[in-house]
C-alpha cells in the first residue's frame, strides 16, 4: 500500500516537474535569447558635414548665395581644415572619403548612424548628393543607417515626406538598420513644438501614421521617439506610448542636469527599449559665426561618465551625440584639434558596453585633453564670449587639464605646464586625473558650480591658476620614462574671440 501510495504521489510530481521544466526551460531560453541581444551603438550624423558631399569646384561651394541654407554650411576649404591630415586629403573625393569614415565608425564600434533627414532634403537639394553617397557606402558597410527625422508635423506634409523617404530607402537596399525584423525610424522634433507634439490633445498620431503608411504603419515599423525632459509629460505622451523605444537629446547637459536619466525612468514605467545619450563634448561655435553657447565638459570626463552610466544600466541603445558635428565640437572623426582621441575612447567604452566586462589593455596609452584658451584670455573682441546657459549648465568656465591613462601596470604620472608641475601614482586599467582651476570670481556661478567628482576611476586636483604654456605629460615606471606627450599647441592667453574648443593629444607608451 505504501508502495502504491508513493507511486501515486511520484507520478504527478514527475508530470509537474516535466511541465514546469518545459515552461521554465522555455522561459530560460527566451531570457537567454534576450541576453544575447547586445546593446547597439548609433551616432547622430549631420548631412551638412558629409565628407566629399561637395566638390571644391562646385558653384554652390564657391558661391554660397545660390543655396538656401548654404550660409550655415562651411566652405570646403574651411571644412577640410577641421579634419586630420589624412582625412583632409580625401575630403573632396566623394565616396573614398565616406568609405574611410565608415571604416572608422566600424573601428569605434558604431553599429549605425542616425542620419538627419528633413522634408526638403530629398529628392533635390544641396544635401541630396551627400545623402545618396552615405546610403551607397552604408550598403557595403556593417555600419547601417537609421533615418532620423527633424520636421514639423503641422507645417510639413508628412504623407509626401514618407513616400519620399520610402523611395530613398528602396533605391539603397541593404543600407538601413532593421530592428526586430522591421525598418527602424527615429522621430525628433524641435524644442519649440515639443509641448504640442507630446500633449495628449494635440499629438500628431495621424501625421506619423501617414508617414509610415508606405511600410505598413506603426505596427509594421520599429519607432523611436525623443522624450520630453519631464517624466510626467513623457509617460502621458501618445507618441511615447506607441513607440518601441525612447531617446532624449542632451548633448549640452553637464552633471547638474537631470535630463539624461529620464529615459531609464520612462523606459521602466512603460516597458520601452531605451537609448541612452552620450556626448564627447559641447562647445557650440556654429561654423563661421561667433560663439553662442558653451557647456564645460572637462575634457573626456562627461563622456566617460555617460558611458559608465550606460554600462551600468545596459540600455538597448547608446546614442552618441554626435559623430561628425564640428559646429558643436562633438566630432569623433579624427580632427586637427582632437586627433584620434575621441575615436580611441569610443572604441574602448563601446567594447566594454557590449561585453559587459572592462576590456583588457592591449596597448598602453595616455590621453591629454584641455581647452584651446585660458578662461581669462585677452580677446580682440571681448564681447564675443560663449554664453554658459545657467538654466542648463551649472558648470563654470574654468581652466583644466584632463589626463586619461590606459595601463597594464601602475605608473607615476607627471603633468607639466610651464613652471607648474603635478605628480601622482595611477593604477592599472583605465584612470582619469583632472587638474582644474578654482572658480573664477565674479562669474556668478559659485552657488551652483558643478564639477566632475572623484570616483574609483577619477582623481581631482584643484589649483589656483594655470600658466600659458604647452602642457606635457610624462609617465614613469621603475624610475624609467615610458611616455612623453606634449600638446600640439600651448594654452593660449589671447585670441580673436573666446574659443574653448577641446584640444586633445594621445600616444602609445613605450
Amino acid at each position: 500500500m505504501n508502495f502504491i501510495k508513493v507511486k501515486i504521489l511520484r507520478i504527478p510530481s514527475l508530470l509537474t516537474f516535466a511541465v514546469v521544466s518545459l515552461l521554465v526551460g522555455g522561459d530560460l531560453k527566451a531570457r537567454s535569447q534576450e541576453q544575447v541581444k547586445k546593446p547597439l551603438v548609433f551616432a547622430h550624423y549631420m548631412h551638412c558635414y558629409v565628407l566629399g558631399a561637395y566638390q571644391p569646384t562646385d558653384e554652390r561651394v564657391r558661391n554660397p548665395k545660390l543655396g538656401d541654407n548654404l550660409k550655415d554650411w562651411p566652405p570646403m576649404g574651411r571644412e577640410s581644415s577641421w579634419y586630420s591630415a589624412d582625412l583632409a586629403q580625401v575630403a573632396s573625393d566623394g565616396e573614398v572619403a565616406l568609405a574611410r569614415e565608415f571604416e572608422l565608425m566600424k573601428e569605434a564600434g558604431v553599429d549605425a548612424i542616425g542620419l538627419l533627414l528633413g522634408p526638403r532634403m530629398l529628392p533635390i537639394s544641396q544635401f541630396a548628393r551627400g545623402l545618396d553617397m552615405v546610403a551607397d557606402v552604408a550598403t557595403r558597410s556593417s555600419t547601417k543607417i537609421i533615418p532620423e527625422f527633424w520636421a514639423n508635423p503641422w507645417a510639413d506634409d508628412f504623407e509626401t515626406f514618407g513616400k519620399t523617404i520610402k523611395h530613398f530607402m528602396d533605391a539603397h537596399p541593404g543600407a538601413f538598420l532593421v530592428r526586430d525584423g522591421k525598418p527602424m525610424f527615429i522621430f525628433a522634433f524641435d524644442s519649440g513644438i515639443a509641448a504640442k507634439v507630446h500633449d495628449p490633445l494635440s499629438a500628431p498620431i495621424k501625421q506619423i501614421s501617414d508617414f509610415l503608411e508606405p511600410w505598413g504603419g506603426l505596427d509594421e515599423t520599429y519607432t523611436m521617439f525623443y522624450v520630453p525632459y519631464q517624466f510626467e509629460k513623457a509617460v502621458r505622451s501618445p507618441l511615447i506610448l506607441k513607440s518601441n523605444a525612447i531617446d532624449v537629446w542632451t548633448p549640452q547637459d553637464d552633471w547638474s542636469a537631470l535630463h539624461s536619466p529620464v529615459v531609464f525612468r520612462v523606459g521602466s514605467a512603460l516597458n520601452k527599449e531605451v537609448a541612452f545619450p552620450v556626448s564627447p563634448a559641447f562647445y557650440q561655435r556654429r561654423a563661421g559665426q561667433l560663439p553662442m553657447e558653451y557647456g564645460n565638459s572637462f575634457g573626456a570626463a562627461r563622456y566617460i561618465d555617460g558611458w559608465l552610466e550606460a554600462i551600468k544600466n545596459r540600455p538597448a541603445f547608446v546614442n552618441i551625440q554626435t559623430w561628425n558635428d564640428f559646429s558643436e565640437d562633438t566630432a569623433i572623426v579624427p580632427t586637427n584639434t582632437a586627433g584620434r582621441v575621441w575615436l580611441y575612447l569610443t572604441t574602448y567604452f563601446s567594447s566594454w558596453l557590449r561585453s559587459g566586462r572592462q576590456p583588457a589593455i592591449q596597448e598602453e596609452r595616455v590621453v591629454l585633453l584641455r581647452p584651446k584658451q585660458l578662461a581669462n584670455a585677452k580677446l580682440k573682441n571681448p564681447k564675443a564670449k560663449a554664453i554658459n546657459a545657467v538654466w542648463r549648465h551649472a558648470s563654470p568656465t574654468v581652466d583644466y587639464l584632463d589626463v586619461v591613462t590606459f595601463l597594464r601596470e601602475p605608473a607615476s604620472v607627471r603633468i607639466i605646464l610651464g613652471t607648474q608641475t603635478w605628480e601622482r601614482w595611477v593604477p592599472a586599467g583605465v584612470h582619469e586625473w583632472i587638474v582644474h582651476s578654482s572658480l573664477i570670481e565674479g562669474k556668478g556661478f559659485a552657488a551652483q558650480a558643478k564639477y566632475p567628482t572623484a570616483s574609483w576611476l577619477r582623481r581631482i586636483t584643484v589649483t589656483d591658476a594655470f600658466e600659458s604654456a604647452a602642457p606635457k605629460v610624462q609617465l614613469f615606471r621603475d624610475n624609467r620614462l615610458i611616455g612623453d606627450l606634449q600638446s600640439k599647441t600651448p594654452f593660449l592667453d589671447y585670441g580673436e574671440w573666446q574659443d574653448l574648443t577641446i584640444i586633445a593629444d594621445e600616444i602609445a607608451l613605450r
